[in-house]
C-alpha cells in the first residue's frame, strides 16, 4: 500500500508527464501542419546556418534537402523543418522547388526567343551572302562585257569624165564603211570598288556569323545545364520522400590515379583509378565522401571522385557543345559548296566564250541568268538602240585564270571543313560511346541506381 505522504508526490508527478505527453503531441501537430503546408527545398550554398532563438544550432550542406515554409514576419527568411524540428534559415541559401519549376519555364522561354533570333539573323546571314558572291561574280564578268553599237561612215567622190551618145559628164561613187562603237557596260575603276565594298560586308557577316554562332552555343549549354540540374534536382527530392536516410547517395567514379578508403583514420583499402562506389557526403568532413563498400563504410577524399550527376551534367553539356559546333560547321560547308557551284558555272561559261575566235565575241543568250544581279541602280545603263552585248575575249581570259585560282582556294577551304565536321562527329561520337560504356558498367555492378530512390 502506498503511503499517504507519498501520493502528493506521484499526483504531481504524474500531472508533469502528461503535460509534458500534451506539449510533445502540440509541437508534433504544430511540425505536422508546418510540413504538410511546407514545399521542398534544396541547399545552393556551400553551407546554410540554422536558427534556433536566433542562435545558431546547426547548418546544412549543398545539395541537401529539407522542408520549408515562407517565414511569417521576414520575407528573407525561412522555415526549415529537418527531424521534426523546426528552424530558421536565409532564404538565399535555398531554393524551393516550386520556384525551380518556375525559373526554368521563364528560362526557357527567354533562352528559346533569342534562339529563334539568332536562327533567323544566320539564315538572313546565310542568303545575304550567297547574293553578295553572285553580284561579285556578275559584275566580274560584266567588266569583260561591252555594248556593240554598229555605226556607218559614208564617202563619196568624183569619178573621170566619160564619153557617151548623150555627151561627157562626170560620174561620182559613195563608199559606204561599217564599224562600231564600243560602250562599256562598267567602267573598270567601278566595278573594282563595288567588288571591294561587296567583299568587305562578307567578311563582317562571316564575323557576326561566328559571334552568333558563339552565342547560340551558349545558350544552348545554359538551357541543357539548366534542364539537367532541374531533373538531377527533382530526382534527389523524389528520393527524399521515399528514403530520407540514403536519398543523397550517389553513383561515384574515382577520377585520380588512386584513392585511399579510411576507418578511424586508418587506412585500409586503396582503389584505382575507374573504380565505381556508392559514397554520399561526409557529414562530419567537407572534403570527405562516405564510401559504402561491401556492407562497411570507409572515408576518402572527395576530390578524387566525381558523382553520376557531375557526369551525367558535363556529358550532356559536352555533347550539346559538339552538337551546336558541328551544326554550324554543315552550315559553313554547305555555303562553301554553293559558292564552290558558282565557281564551276562562271568558269565553264567563260572557258566556252574565251575559246571563241575573235576579239571581241557575241555574249550567249541566257549564260548565268539563274545568278543574282547587283540592284539596278547600283550600275546597269540602257544598252544602245541597235547594240548587242558582247565580251572582251582577253580580259575574260584573265578573268578565268583568277576564278580558277580562287577556286583551288576554295576547296582547300572546304577540305579543312570537311576534316573539322570529321572530327567533331568522331568527337561526338566518342563522347556516347564512353558515356554509354560507364552506364553499362554502372548497370552491371552490385547495385542498381534505383536502390538509392
Amino acid at each position: 500500500m502506498t503511503p499517504r505522504s507519498a501520493l502528493p508526490a506521484i499526483r504531481c508527478r504524474d500531472r508533469l508527464e502528461v503535460i509534458t505527453r500534451h506539449s510533445v503531441i502540440i509541437l508534433t501537430l504544430i511540425l505536422t501542419g508546418l510540413q504538410a503546408t511546407a514545399d521542398l527545398a534544396i541547399v545552393v550554398a556551400d553551407k546554410a546556418p540554422l536558427y534556433r532563438a536566433s542562435r545558431i544550432a546547426g547548418t546544412i550542406g549543398e545539395g541537401e534537402v529539407a522542408f520549408v515554409k515562407t517565414h511569417d514576419s521576414e520575407p528573407d527568411w525561412l522555415y526549415v523543418i529537418i527531424d521534426d524540428t523546426s528552424y530558421e534559415a536565409r532564404k538565399k541559401y535555398f531554393r524551393v522547388r516550386s520556384d525551380l519549376t518556375v525559373a526554368l519555364e521563364r528560362t526557357q522561354l527567354e533562352i528559346n526567343q533569342k534562339l529563334r533570333t539568332i536562327n533567323e539573323r544566320i539564315r538572313d546571314n546565310t542568303g545575304r551572302l550567297q547574293s553578295l558572291r553572285s553580284y561579285i561574280f556578275v559584275v566580274e564578268w560584266d567588266r569583260a562585257a561591252y555594248y556593240r553599237q554598229p555605226k556607218w561612215d559614208v564617202t563619196t567622190g568624183a569619178g573621170v569624165v566619160r564619153q557617151s551618145a548623150l555627151g561627157a559628164g562626170a560620174t561620182h561613187h559613195v563608199t559606204v564603211k561599217q564599224d562600231y562603237h564600243f560602250h562599256r557596260k562598267i567602267r573598270s575603276g567601278k566595278a573594282s570598288r563595288m567588288i571591294r565594298a561587296w567583299e568587305d560586308e562578307m567578311a563582317q557577316i562571316e564575323t557576326e556569323n561566328r559571334d552568333l554562332n558563339a552565342s547560340r552555343q551558349a545558350l544552348n549549354e545554359t538551357l541543357t545545364r539548366e534542364q539537367t540540374q532541374l531533373e538531377q534536382i527533382t530526382d534527389r527530392f523524389e528520393r527524399f520522400a521515399h528514403q530520407k536516410e540514403t536519398y543523397l547517395r550517389d553513383y561515384y567514379v574515382l577520377q585520380s590515379r588512386s584513392a585511399n578508403l579510411f576507418q578511424q583514420k586508418r587506412k585500409v583499402r586503396e582503389l584505382r583509378r575507374g573504380a565505381i562506389v556508392r559514397a554520399e557526403p561526409s557529414p562530419d568532413y567537407d572534403d570527405r565522401l562516405k564510401v559504402i563498400s561491401g556492407g562497411d563504410v570507409f572515408d576518402s577524399p572527395a576530390r578524387s571522385y566525381r558523382s553520376h550527376d557531375q557526369i551525367e551534367l558535363q556529358f550532356l553539356v559536352r555533347t550539346a557543345r559538339l552538337k551546336d559546333a558541328l551544326a554550324a560547321a554543315v552550315r559553313e560547308f554547305e555555303l562553301l559548296r554553293t559558292f564552290e557551284a558558282m565557281y564551276d558555272s562562271f568558269i565553264e561559261d567563260s572557258a566556252y566564250t574565251a575559246a571563241l575566235s575573235g576579239e571581241f565575241v557575241p555574249f550567249r543568250h541566257g549564260l548565268h541568268s539563274d545568278f543574282q544581279r547587283p540592284p539596278r541602280n547600283a550600275y546597269w545603263i540602257v544598252a544602245p538602240y541597235g547594240s548587242e552585248e558582247v565580251v572582251n575575249r582577253l580580259k575574260l581570259r584573265r578573268t578565268h585564270r583568277r576564278w580558277k585560282d580562287e577556286r583551288e582556294d576554295l576547296h582547300t577551304r572546304i577540305y579543312e571543313k570537311d576534316r573539322e565536321i570529321e572530327v567533331l562527329e568522331r568527337d561526338l561520337l566518342t563522347a556516347e560511346q564512353q558515356y554509354d560504356a560507364l552506364n553499362r558498367r554502372l548497370a552491371d555492378s552490385e547495385y542498381s541506381r534505383a536502390s538509392t530512390r
